[in-house]
């Protein structure tokens, strides 16, 4: 009877650890210290007083970077990459 008991209680352990593994590692959790695009676009947007021209997400060198490309106040067009796995 205690064989048996072990067996259902390392099998309850073993369904919490799977379901924990897979819950933490979703999209929901590993993108705590990621930012937008939206988020990224409206900070260069406060940030330099411009309008906006364009704004893209793209894979350079293997990282998700935003590329936002601005039309500053003085005329001058500025392209922004910011790192988008990094909210800094």
């Amino acid at each position: 009877m205690k064989q048996r008991l072990h067996w259902k209680k390392y099998f309850a352990i073993s369904l919490l650890a799977l379901f924990l593994s897979t819950t933490l590692s979703s999209p929901v959790f590993a993108k705590k210290n990621s930012v937008s695009l939206q988020q990224a676009t409206a900070n260069v947007k406060k940030e330099t007083g411009g309008r906006i021209l364009s704004s893209e997400t793209q894979t350079r060198k293997g990282k998700q970077t935003h590329r936002i490309k601005v039309l500053l106040p003085s005329g001058k067009v500025q392209v922004f990459f910011i790192d988008a796995n990094n909210k800094r």
